[in-house]
């Protein structure tokens, strides 16, 4: 049998505050429903929070990953690292996608928020933890190309949205937002539902009238989504 539980509403631990008695665990241990300092709640086993390895609902782990990160000199110079010379075939394009969604989940955690990698059999490639899941498709592409423009010729990043097989376009539903990667330049622009067509041509930074990246920030992304 279980031990007796001691009463612990309105201790703190760490950014933790026990509300109320949540349960017991399997062990026979007491669980307390806690809410941190961010406004989010989470159970904890009484143990965990008197040994210390609770003490928080998770956002102290982010911000210790991102201060981590911040403070890495080759992640803070990431955009001026040289790309290598592509692969071809169906391996280089694995290699373009693969780096395109480190990129993007490296970018998100820089701005604090927790990002993770899918599985390959998934319709969408990164999945950012804001509260709720945000589904990200990753496109790639590695320079930019000429597009002919009014008698011109003008250099943009192109980014088709279909499937790797060439079958049509992904359907709504499938993910939230878009993450298109200039591999060259790391830049990345977000791109909310009304966005998402068949192609979307984004001129070179401060190459004249035209999308920009700086013109789609995750923030603004969101936005659409109703979740800032």
């Amino acid at each position: 049998m279980g031990s007796q539980a001691k009463p612990m509403e309105g201790l703190k631990f760490g950014r933790l505050t026990v509300i109320s008695r949540a349960g017991t665990a399997a062990g026979g241990q007491a669980t307390w429903l806690c809410e941190c300092e961010c406004g989010n709640t989470r159970i904890v086993p009484g143990y965990h929070l008197r040994s210390g390895n609770a003490s928080s609902c998770g956002c102290l782990h982010s911000e210790q990953m991102v201060e981590r990160l911040m403070s890495s000199q080759a992640v803070a110079s990431w955009r001026a690292l040289p790309v290598p010379p592509a692969l071809t075939g169906k391996v280089g394009q694995l290699a373009d996608g693969i780096a395109a969604e480190y990129l993007v989940c490296a970018d998100l955690l820089l701005q604090g928020h927790l990002a993770f990698m899918t599985s390959q059999y998934s319709p969408y490639d990164v999945v950012a933890d804001l509260g709720n899941l945000i589904r990200i498709q990753v496109k790639a592409t590695r320079e930019p190309r000429v597009q002919p423009a009014r008698g011109a010729t003008v250099p943009v990043y192109k980014f088709f949205v279909r499937r790797p097989s060439g079958r049509p376009a992904y359907v709504d539903g499938e993910f939230d937002l878009l993450a298109l990667v200039a591999l060259d330049i790391r830049q990345i622009a977000y791109l909310p539902p009304s966005f998402h067509k068949r192609s979307v041509f984004i001129r070179q930074p401060g190459s004249g009238p035209g999308k920009q990246f700086s013109d789609f920030p995750f923030a603004k992304a969101i936005a659409e989504l109703g979740l800032t």
